[in-house]
C-alpha cells in the first residue's frame, strides 16, 4: 500500500528523496535501474562521497561518510545522472554512484551517516533545495535568526552585549565579536541577493565567532575542577597516557574520567566481568595506572557501582524488600559522588 501511495505521490508530480532502499515497483518512478546490494570489499571502500562538479548546488565538494555498503542504483533514463561518486579512503574512485538525480527525484545508494556532521546536514539541505527550491530561503534565514543562540541567550543582540560585558574588555573577544557583525551583515545582504548557499556560509562563520567569543569570555573558578572523558579505556588514539594527560593540562584539564568497563564486559583483568578480547592482545588498560594508588581506587569504585546496581536489579526483580533495594542504590550513588576519577598527579596537581 505504501508502495501504491508512492507511486500515486510521484505520477502527480511529487518529488522524491529516497535513501538506500528503494522498492523495485518504485525504481521507475525514480528514474533508477539495478540496485544489486555490495558489502565493502575492503575496510575504507566506501570512504566519502565526492559530487561532481556543481551538479548539486550548495553542497559540499566532498562528504566524509564510511558506509559499509550500498545498494548500486545505476540512471535508468537520459534525465537521471549521478551528481556523486563513492571514493575509498585513499580518494580513489570507485566507479559507484552515491547521488543520483532523476526529473523528480534524488536517490542516495545509501544510509545518511553522521561521520561529518556540519557537511552531510549542508548535503541534505542542497538535495532537498534542489527538489523544493523555497526551501532555500527559509533555511538561510531561519540560520541567521539563530546567531548567538548560546548559554541562554534568545537573541543575537543579546549575545553581543552580554558576552562583551563579560569580557571587560578583552581584545580578543572584543575582535571575535566584531567578525560575527560583519559575517551577519553580510549574510542578511547575500539573502537579499538570494545567494542563499553563500549566506548560510556567512552565517555559520558568525555563529562561529559568537562561540568563540562566548568561550573566551569566561574566567575560570580558584580550584575548578575540569575533567575529560575517555570513552576508550586504551585512551586517545595513537597517544600514550603520559602523552594525552600533558596535553590535557597544558590546556588546563585537572583530571581524567576513563572507561574501564560497561556493563557485559571489563578491559583489565576480571573474576567478575567478561573481559574484553583486546586485553589478551594488548597491554591491561589498568597497567599504567598501577603505580597510582588513587588511581586503582577509581577503577575499583566504578566495578563496586557496577555490581551494586547489577544486584539492586536483581533483587527487584526477585522481589526483594524495597529498604534493602533502597540501601544497595544509595551506596552506589555515595560511591559515585565521592569517586575523585584519576588524578594524574605528575601533570595535574591537587
Amino acid at each position: 500500500a505504501e508502495t501504491v501511495s508512492t507511486r500515486l505521490f510521484g505520477d502527480h508530480g511529487g518529488k522524491l528523496l529516497t535513501f538506500y532502499s528503494a522498492p523495485e515497483k518504485l525504481r521507475p518512478i525514480l528514474e533508477i535501474k539495478g540496485g544489486q546490494h555490495l558489502k565493502a570489499a575492503y575496510p575504507g571502500n566506501f570512504a566519502a562521497i565526492r559530487f561532481k562538479g556543481d551538479m548539486l548546488p550548495g553542497a559540499p565538494a566532498v562528504v566524509g561518510q564510511s558506509s559499509w555498503n550500498i545498494n548500486a542504483y545505476q540512471p535508468a533514463a537520459e534525465t537521471t545522472r549521478v551528481l556523486a561518486e563513492w571514493l575509498d579512503d585513499k580518494g580513489r574512485s570507485t566507479g559507484y554512484p552515491a547521488v543520483l538525480r532523476s526529473s523528480n527525484s534524488i536517490v542516495m545508494t545509501h544510509i545518511l551517516l553522521p561521520d561529518e556532521a556540519g557537511k552531510n546536514r549542508r548535503m541534505l539541505l542542497a538535495m532537498i533545495g534542489a527538489l523544493v527550491p523555497e526551501v532555500w530561503r527559509k533555511a538561510a534565514e531561519a540560520d541567521i535568526e539563530h546567531i548567538g543562540m548560546i548559554g541562554g541567550f534568545e537573541s543575537c543582540d543579546q549575545a553581543l552585549d552580554q558576552i562583551a560585558r563579560m569580557s571587560r574588555q578583552d581584545s580578543g573577544v572584543t575582535n571575535h565579536l566584531a567578525s560575527a557583525v560583519a559575517f551577519r551583515q553580510s549574510a542578511l545582504e547575500l539573502v537579499s541577493q538570494q545567494k542563499f548557499a553563500e549566506a548560510i556560509d556567512q552565517s555559520s562563520a558568525a555563529r562561529q565567532k559568537v562561540k568563540e567569543a562566548y568561550c573566551l569570555a569566561q574566567r575560570p573558578l580558584p580550584g575548578e575542577f575540569r575533567a575529560f572523558w575517555c570513552h576508550s579505556a586504551f585512551g586517545v588514539t595513537g597517544m600514550t597516557w603520559d602523552k594525552a594527560a600533558g596535553r590535557l593540562a597544558d590546556n588546563g584539564f585537572t583530571a581524567i574520567l576513563p572507561n574501564m568497563l560497561w556493563g557485559g564486559v571489563s578491559f583489565a583483568h576480571s573474576k567478575v566481568l567478561p573481559v574484553e578480547p583486546q586485553v589478551t592482545a594488548r597491554e591491561d588498560a589498568i597497567s599504567p595506572f598501577s603505580k597510582q594508588p588513587s588511581m586503582a581506587l577509581v577503577t575499583m569504585q566504578r566495578a563496586a557501582i557496577f555490581l551494586l546496581l547489577t544486584y539492586s536489579m536483581i533483587a527487584l526483580d526477585r522481589g526483594f524488600p524495597s529498604q534493602r533495594i533502597a540501601s544497595l542504590v544509595n551506596i552506589s550513588i555515595i560511591l559515585y559522588a565521592g569517586m575523585v576519577v584519576v588524578p594524574c598527579f605528575k601533570y595535574f596537581p591537587v
